[in-house]
């Protein structure tokens, strides 16, 4: 069996620039890297012999800008519910609980349902082929809406539970940014908005990206408890000098 692999997972509130900051690492990610990302890892495992082609084909789609696809095996997510049953069980529980916005529509419920069967298939493909590597990873187990409460009392409580159950990162690169009002102007000039602020106004919008903050912070307070590395940078920093300081935490993970 592999080693255990060293995740590196980022998280922050909606509107941080976690996304640029994770989709450019991997732009810039070569082979000489100590660290791997997880279309790294599927690529790799393709036949060497394609190897000139893979990477033409990849430098043609940068340069147009052509979005990439995790083409992980989908029979992976079978093989973590198995390996995991108590979190499999966790996991459908929770998304029964209609206390939690994101699980009082339906149609929400299904779609939270659908992405933690991808993480489940994502997390069981860094087992399987990572061999102990630092692997970068966004919107993983700690970033989850479905969490999103506005009672602390009661995100912690579920916290508890959630945090003894999951695969936890070795570190975790905290995008902060710490005026709202550079969130939330950033999150209305996105051409596509998560599910959860759709047909938001401004004020509303202020109260999700609020709840928002209390979860990560209380996720950074509890993992860190844990023995989980936090490693802060600050979301208005350019995507560059970001790329950076995230490239040289992961060279000393490694």
């Amino acid at each position: 069996m592999n080693p255990h692999p060293n995740i590196v997972e980022i998280i922050g509130v909606p509107g941080v620039g976690k996304s640029s900051v994770f989709k450019e690492l991997c732009n810039e990610w070569n082979s000489k890297q100590k660290w791997t990302h997880l279309d790294a890892l599927i690529n790799q495992g393709k036949t060497k012999s394609n190897g000139f082609i893979n990477q033409s084909i990849n430098l043609i789609k940068r340069f147009l800008k052509v979005k990439k696809h995790q083409s992980f095996e989908i029979n992976k997510g079978i093989q973590y519910a198995h390996n995991n049953e108590v979190l499999s069980q966790f996991f459908w529980q929770h998304l029964s609980n209609t206390e939690f916005e994101a699980n009082a529509d339906p149609a929400l419920r299904f779609r939270s349902a659908f992405f933690l069967y991808r993480d489940f298939c994502r997390y069981q493909a860094i087992h399987d082929n990572a061999n102990g590597i630092p692997c970068i990873m966004d919107e993983g187990f700690l970033q989850k809406s479905f969490l999103v409460h506005k009672d602390k009392k009661i995100i912690e409580a579920v916290l508890d539970d959630y945090l003894s159950l999951i695969q936890l990162p070795k570190a975790v690169i905290w995008v902060h940014v710490r005026p709202i009002h550079i969130i939330l102007d950033r999150i209305k000039m996105r051409k596509k908005r998560i599910a959860s602020h759709i047909d938001l106004g401004d004020e509303m919008l202020k109260i999700e990206t609020k709840k928002w903050m209390r979860l990560i912070k209380l996720l950074i307070k509890k993992v860190e408890q844990k023995g989980v590395r936090i490693y802060k940078i600050d979301g208005r920093d350019s995507i560059e000098n970001n790329v950076k300081k995230v490239k040289s935490i992961l060279s000393s993970l490694s």
